[in-house]
C-alpha cells in the first residue's frame, strides 16, 4: 500500500488560485510554474522531479496537460490496482464538478467560448489550447509514476471560484467521497443506479454542441430522460410510468419563479416523439416568450436547461436519498433499493411526498456568494 496522487487537467475551466476542498483533494491554477510549485507543496515531492515528470507528460501524452486547472486527489491502495482506481476518481470527480455547477450554479461563472477564447489570447498570445481533449492520466507516488489513458471525453466549462463557497465545496466532497466508498450489498444495488445516472447525465450534457446532424439536443432530452428513470422507475415498471415520473420530478425538486408542470411534461412528452416517431425535439421557449436567445437573462431558462437543472439536484442528493431510503424501510425484509422505490409508489399513489424528502433537495440551493 502507498500513497499515489492521481493529477489531471480540467478542460476549458479556469481557476488563477489553489482550492484546497480537502487534505486529499486540491485544484490547482495559474500558469505553469505555479502549478508545479504549489503541486510540490501538496504532494512533497521534489520540484525538480515534478517538472521533470511534467515536461515527459507535455512532450509524449499531452501537450494541453498544464494549460487549464489541473485537480490533484489523493489515494492510498496498492500501486497494482492504482490504474484502475485512477481512472474512477477521474470520471466521478470531473462528472460530479458538473453536476453542482448545472444543480446550483449555471448560468453564472460559465466559460463561454467567446469568454475563454479571450481570455486564451490576452494570456497566451493564441488559442492554441482551446477545445482540445485531454487523454490522459498522470499518476505519482515518490518512486513509481505512469500515464494511463483517459476513457471518455469531458470538458469543464466554467470558472472554478463558485467553489470558494463552503457549501459547493462540501457537497461536492461528500458527494465524490460517497462515490469512492465501497457499501454493503444492501446499499450498492441502490448506489450503482445513482451511479450509472451519473454515466448519462454526462452524456446528456455533452450532446447537441456541435452543428452536426448526428448530434442534436433530442439525444439530451433521451439521455436526460434516462437518467431519470434510473434514478426513479424501477426495472420493468410499465404502469403510469410517464405520469409517475412526471409527478416525482416536479414534487421532488422546487424551484421557484418556473412552471415545472409545464416544463417537464414538454421534455418528457418529446422523449417519447423522439423514441417512437423520430421527431426531433424543438425548444420552443424563446419564441413563445419573444426573447432572443443570445439575451443574457435567457441563459439557462429553457425548458431542456431547466430539466437538466431538476435532474443535477436530485443526482447531487444521492447519498441523502440512499440513507433516506435506508432509515424508512416499511419492512425489515426490504433492500435499501426495494425501500426507495415503495417509498415512491406511495408518494405518488398518495399524490404527497413528505416534506423531509423535499427539504432534503433544498439545503444548498443558496446562491452563490
Amino acid at each position: 500500500m502507498g500513497d499515489y496522487w492521481v493529477v489531471f487537467p480540467l478542460v476549458n475551466a479556469t481557476l488563477d488560485d489553489t482550492i484546497c476542498l480537502n487534505e486529499s483533494i486540491y485544484i490547482i491554477g495559474g500558469d505553469k510554474d505555479r502549478k508545479l510549485n504549489q503541486l510540490a507543496q501538496v504532494t512533497n515531492f521534489p520540484i525538480k522531479e515534478l517538472d521533470s515528470r511534467f515536461e515527459h507528460t507535455l512532450r509524449s501524452r499531452s501537450t494541453i496537460f498544464l494549460s487549464h486547472p489541473i485537480i490533484a486527489i489523493k489515494i492510498h491502495h496498492p500501486y497494482s490496482s492504482v490504474s484502475r482506481i485512477a481512472s474512477d476518481c477521474a470520471f466521478y470527480a470531473i462528472s460530479l464538478l458538473n453536476v453542482i455547477y448545472r444543480a446550483y450554479i449555471y448560468p453564472s461563472y460559465e466559460n463561454t467560448e467567446i469568454s475563454f477564447v479571450f481570455r486564451q489570447l490576452i494570456e497566451k498570445g493564441n488559442i492554441n489550447d482551446y477545445d482540445k481533449l485531454n487523454k490522459h492520466i498522470a499518476i505519482h507516488g515518490e518512486k513509481n509514476w505512469t500515464h494511463i489513458p483517459i476513457n471518455f471525453s469531458y470538458y469543464c466549462n466554467f470558472d472554478l471560484k463558485w467553489l470558494i463557497n463552503e457549501k459547493y465545496r462540501k457537497r461536492f466532497v461528500n458527494l465524490y467521497s460517497w462515490s469512492q466508498e465501497t457499501k454493503t450489498n444492501d446499499v450498492n444495488e441502490l448506489k450503482e443506479r445513482f451511479l450509472r445516472a451519473i454515466r448519462f447525465f454526462m452524456k446528456a450534457i455533452n450532446f447537441g454542441k456541435e452543428s452536426n446532424l448526428l448530434d442534436s439536443e433530442s439525444d439530451s432530452v433521451l439521455y436526460i430522460n434516462i437518467t431519470a428513470e434510473v434514478m426513479l422507475l424501477k426495472k420493468n415498471e410499465n404502469k403510469h410510468t410517464r405520469k409517475k415520473l412526471t409527478f416525482l420530478l416536479e414534487h421532488l425538486v422546487t424551484l421557484e419563479g418556473i412552471d415545472q408542470t409545464s416544463v417537464i411534461d414538454k421534455v418528457c412528452k418529446s422523449r417519447n416523439e423522439f423514441v417512437h416517431d423520430g421527431l426531433d425535439y424543438i425548444d420552443n421557449y424563446f419564441y413563445r416568450n419573444k426573447i432572443e436567445p443570445s439575451e443574457k437573462e435567457a441563459k439557462g431558462k429553457t425548458d431542456l436547461e431547466v430539466f437538466i437543472k431538476i435532474i443535477a439536484i436530485l443526482i447531487s442528493k444521492g447519498d441523502f436519498f440512499i440513507e433516506y431510503a435506508t432509515r424508512y424501510k416499511k419492512h425489515s425484509s426490504f433492500t435499501t433499493q426495494e425501500s426507495w422505490f415503495n417509498l415512491l409508489a406511495d408518494y405518488f399513489d398518495n399524490n404527497q411526498v413528505p416534506n423531509e424528502i423535499v427539504e432534503v433537495t433544498k439545503i444548498e440551493g443558496a446562491k452563490v456568494d
